[in-house]
């Protein structure tokens, strides 16, 4: 099986995580394209209410650090070599994030918004400590939301409704960013692009461990009586 044939078929068994992924970016180009800057944070500042304020509060902290260290956990049961990327990952979602910001240096909301004078629009969600300065392109936290949990689909490759399940978690996490009043839609879909390519580099370097070491990284917490080595 050549080198295309291979990226087929991985995304042929991951169809409903990519799936539902397209889907969302797809929408969002659209919506992108009919509004203003700001105005995704206005609809949703028009619509809070107690229970989508606990959502997504609780929802955004799956995009944080917890998630890799359980996600480490969980792939030293699978693949060591599989358990090694996650710290890698972080790294590249670290670097790409604070150089993008750097490079573009876009305003936060807070800032924009204030700047136009029109931050009295917007109602915040209480315990939310707004972020500010010029960092707010692209979303750090969708960018390590998409680029965890696609890893995680191309690497446990569970079925659908993992996958799906997944993909699901990763627009909300990305979403959540624009309810909370931290980033602007074009930051979560630039965040959540770069996170999709981090994680599929990720799973494209694994693949070259399968043989080093002896075979050691090719192992697991709990050994299968297989002597079978997957990708």
């Amino acid at each position: 099986m050549n080198k295309q044939q291979k990226i087929s078929s991985v995304l042929k068994q991951n169809i409903y995580f990519y799936g539902i992924i397209f889907f969302f970016f797809i929408l969002g180009l659209i919506v992108l394209s009919q509004i203003d800057k700001g105005d995704a944070i206005l609809f949703f500042s028009e619509r809070r209410t107690k229970g989508l304020n606990g959502f997504f509060t609780f929802i955004t902290k799956i995009g944080e650090h917890i998630s890799y260290v359980l996600a480490l956990i969980l792939l030293l049961f699978v693949r060591f070599r599989k358990a090694l990327m996650i710290p890698i990952l972080g790294l590249l979602v670290g670097i790409l994030s604070l150089g993008l910001k750097g490079a573009f240096l876009q305003a936060r909301p807070f800032d924009y918004f204030n700047k136009h004078g029109t931050w009295n629009q917007i109602e915040t969600v209480e315990g939310i400590v707004l972020l500010t300065g010029p960092s707010s392109f692209p979303s750090g936290h969708t960018m390590s939301a998409f680029a965890l949990f696609s890893f995680l689909a191309l690497s446990l490759n569970k079925g659908r409704i993992l996958n799906f399940g997944l993909g699901i978690v990763a627009l909300l996490i990305g979403i959540s960013r624009i309810y909370l009043v931290q980033h602007f839609l074009v930051d979560v879909l630039a965040g959540a692009f770069c996170g999709l390519l981090i994680g599929g580099f990720c799973y494209g370097l694994q693949a070259l461990l399968v043989k080093p070491f002896n075979g050691v990284l090719n192992n697991r917490i709990l050994r299968s009586k297989s002597k079978e080595m997957q990708v």
